[in-house]
């Protein structure tokens, strides 16, 4: 019944010749206890492998299952770096007599000892001889979390008696070389309250947890106090259902009001996938939302508030765009993503009451309905032109424009403009066309109004964390709290309550070679694979795990066997030369700057080019380089410049991009706007349109015998790479690829491919989001 990253797959169970057999997932590397013996690990691994593990028992729990036998053996490290959960439900929870206990010995050598490592991992319920729950599982969670910080077990005595009195009423000590950081610590006491009451909630709550300390320079405070018991019992059922998360989830933090009690949270969604949207009800009891579960389209769901069930609405393939108060949905039929919670559709409205939708536009990004559901204003895009009409028929605002929401007033509407790699600015139009910056700096802002007209509230990452603000329409802007992570505000009631998303943001590299089984080769959550060196051997890219969108760090990494990563320095890679010596990279200080970093020895090198730079591409001899950039105020083109720092030579036409250099460094492939694809001289600068109309897809190389292309068209889940011959334009399918988990993947998968096609590499972009219902936020 489960199918999660993080815990090891059974496909089949039977029995051969009277013999029961499991068929098993082949996971190669090595125990969690076997890295332990080489002492403590380094605090970032450490929480990526914990926040990778907890999730791993989410999913579990999610499912009614739990472990009961938690620890190091039972958790494996594969050679691609993840974190599997091993053995799930083969533990039982049995007493076993304190006399056979007691003359165990204190390493896990002998059979006898491996009793005592189950013991050193067992909650205080299990050491009482009661039931095992997720809550246990918890605790020996944090038995484990603490082994990896502090390399000694959490509680080891020289018996097995005296271990499981250690258990029920002492704490693990403070390790004396090294301190465990404060916001690890926290969690980790967290973990092992004594009552269970007192833990985290659930698993999820604690992977949040994780997740927001993993964040590097946070300066988020995580509240961890235990909360009060209940003063009536609760069954679990429900305490799972109703999780009030106000101290517990990790990603809120921030200073709590002085005047009673701090804001709830009560979480709305259970599945695993993205949300996209959430609007309440006018009765405000309901709450409608779009989301992407298990792989499948977006589909709009309804929940009752106080109720953890959801139903999907009969409307395949739809989002959430608005809700009236006349009780009517404008929904996007058909909706494609198209970036990061970025996506387009046809407009269409439906009576809340039922009925079929009724389309009205195609290409609509957003839409928001007036306060009295009369009037809709819409965000076209439309031969990549972008306009916001209010009324519909009435241009109010052409060019970039996302998340528009009519204020309860209705004369104003604020809108963001921006994309998700570009800063954002927050702006207001009213009726008239007359337009206000109200905020802006940061990216990935999402807002709603206050009830009252009077602010606008948003989140943006501008300061390297997800905060919430509010800004008044005179331009005054306050900070109301911090995320430890991506979270998205959906929705504001009229009596104040919140809807947000919180997101689990990762992208994995994902690498095959020589026709084999492919290996997830990702290294701290935020990878992204920019270049394969010649031979298949090397992988060089950018990791990304600030919540600052424009922050990454170069990586080098050998394939086969894979080994751990180097780091190279700051900046942002774009290719890596045929001989392995030098990696071309933007620096992120100062944008217009190629850097040549050596991958050995060496000093760097920095040109000063006065060029736009959008990526680059090393020729084979490794001294020339093919840049895609502009001049200031001029269309993308392509030019050729020497690594000793010449002045760059235009190659192509504005607005033609040159891609790929061929083996032999005398051609390079180019593509325009309309997909026409060309062949150009280096030399010379003359071109050849290749036959075959324009191209769906994008060059990403050439074939080693230079008589073709590598075109790939991309698509959430997969990517089909063609050849395209020169001579003729014919397409052939080379291969089809992707991640067998489609769950929460968001963005395009992009595609690199060896000349000799033997290598191949993409990444793959998963976001994953949970709705939750905010109370009390002063």
């Amino acid at each position: 019944t489960l199918n999660h990253p993080n815990v090891v797959s059974i496909f089949d169970v039977g029995r051969h010749n009277g013999l029961p057999y499991l068929v098993m997932e082949l996971l190669e590397g090595a125990s969690l206890r076997e890295l332990l013996q080489g002492g403590r690990l380094a605090e970032p691994k450490a929480v990526s492998y914990a926040a990778a593990i907890a999730r791993g028992l989410a999913a579990a729990h999610d499912r009614g299952i739990v472990h009961r036998d938690l620890k190091p053996e039972n958790i494996l490290i594969t050679r691609d770096d993840r974190a599997n959960i091993l053995d799930f439900g083969l533990a039982k929870t049995t007493v076993v007599p304190a006399e056979a206990l007691a003359h165990a010995p204190t390493i896990a050598a002998t059979e006898l000892g491996v009793i005592l490592g189950t013991v050193g991992y067992f909650s205080p319920e299990q050491a009482r001889g009661r039931p095992a729950d997720q809550y246990s599982d918890i605790f020996s969670f944090g038995t484990v979390l603490y082994e990896m910080l502090s390399g000694r077990r959490a509680f080891l005595a020289e018996t097995a008696v005296q271990t499981m009195n250690a258990i029920l009423t002492e704490e693990p000590p403070e390790p004396a070389d090294r301190p465990i950081p404060p916001v690890l610590d926290r969690i980790i006491r967290r973990c092992l309250e004594k009552n269970p009451e007192q833990r985290f909630r659930s698993a999820h709550d604690l992977a949040f947890a994780l997740e927001g300390a993993a964040v590097p320079g946070s300066t988020t405070r995580l509240d961890l106090m235990p909360r009060p018991p209940a003063r009536r019992r609760i069954a679990p059922i429900a305490v799972a259902l109703a999780v009030s998360v106000a101290a517990a989830l990790g990603f809120w933090a921030g200073a709590k009001s002085a005047e009673g009690p701090g804001p709830s949270f009560r979480r709305l969604t259970f599945q695993r996938g993205t949300v996209m949207s959430a609007r309440f009800a006018p009765d405000g009891q309901t709450v409608f939302y779009g989301a992407a579960w298990d792989g499948n389209p977006i589909r709009v769901f309804s929940t009752r508030l106080g109720n953890a069930a959801s139903t999907a609405l009969a409307v395949p393939d739809a989002d959430v765009l608005a809700i009236s108060s006349r009780g009517e949905l404008a929904l996007s039929l058909n909706r494609q993503l198209f970036g990061l919670l970025q996506s387009r559709g046809t407009l269409a409205r439906v009576s809340l009451g039922g009925g079929a939708p009724r389309a009205i536009a195609e290409n609509v990004l957003a839409a928001d309905w007036t306060s009295d559901g009369r009037e809709l204003a819409v965000v076209y895009a439309e031969a990549g032109k972008v306009r916001l009409e209010f009324p519909i028929g009435k241009v109010l605002h052409s060019g970039p424009c996302v998340w528009p929401r009519v204020s309860p007033k209705e004369d104003v509407i604020a809108f963001v403009t921006g994309t998700s790699s570009n800063p954002s600015e927050l702006w207001t139009v009213d009726r008239s066309g007359s337009k206000k910056r109200l905020a802006s700096g940061g990216r990935w802002y999402t807002l709603a109004w206050s009830p009252d007209g009077s602010e606008v509230y948003f989140v943006s990452d501008e300061r390297g964390s997800y905060s919430l603000y509010a800004v008044s329409l005179d331009g005054h802007r306050r900070l109301v709290t911090h995320f430890a992570g991506p979270t998205s505000l959906l929705d504001i009631a009229p009596d104040g309550r919140m809807l947000i998303a919180t997101q689990e943001n990762r992208r994995e590299i994902i690498v095959s070679q020589r026709g084999g089984r492919e290996v997830n080769l990702s290294w701290l959550g935020g990878s992204l694979a920019r270049a394969i060196s010649p031979d298949g051997q090397q992988l060089l890219f950018a990791e990304n795990t600030s919540e600052d969108a424009g922050t990454y760090t170069m990586y080098l990494r050998r394939i086969d066997p894979p080994s751990p990563a180097v780091r190279l320095d700051d900046g942002f890679p774009l290719d890596l030369s045929p001989d392995g010596k030098w990696v071309a990279a933007i620096d992120s200080e100062k944008p217009k700057d190629l850097l040549l970093l050596p991958t050995g020895a060496g000093e760097t090198r920095r040109l000063s080019l006065g060029l736009s730079l959008d990526d680059a591409r090393w020729f084979p001899d490794s001294r020339r380089l093919l840049l895609m950039a502009s001049e200031d105020g001029r269309p993308e083109r392509s030019f050729i410049v020497d690594s000793a720092g010449s002045t760059p030579r235009a190659l192509t036409p504005e607005g033609v991009l040159g891609l790929a250099v061929s083996p032999d460094g005398h051609r390079v492939a180019a593509q325009d706007d309309t997909g026409s694809v060309a062949i150009y001289s280096v030399e010379s600068g003359a071109d050849r349109t290749i036959p075959g109309g324009p191209e769906l897809g994008d060059i990403i190389g050439w074939t080693a015998d230079q008589t073709g292309l590598y075109v790939a068209e991309e698509e959430r889940t997969r990517a089909r790479v063609l050849k395209r011959d020169l001579a003729t334009g014919r397409r052939e399918l080379w291969k089809e690829i992707g991640p067998s988990d489609t769950i929460g993947l968001i963005d395009r998968l992009v595609p690199i491919v060896t000349p000799d096609g033997r290598t191949y590499a993409y990444t793959s972009h998963r976001w994953l989001g949970t709705l939750y219902l905010v109370e009390g936020l002063k």
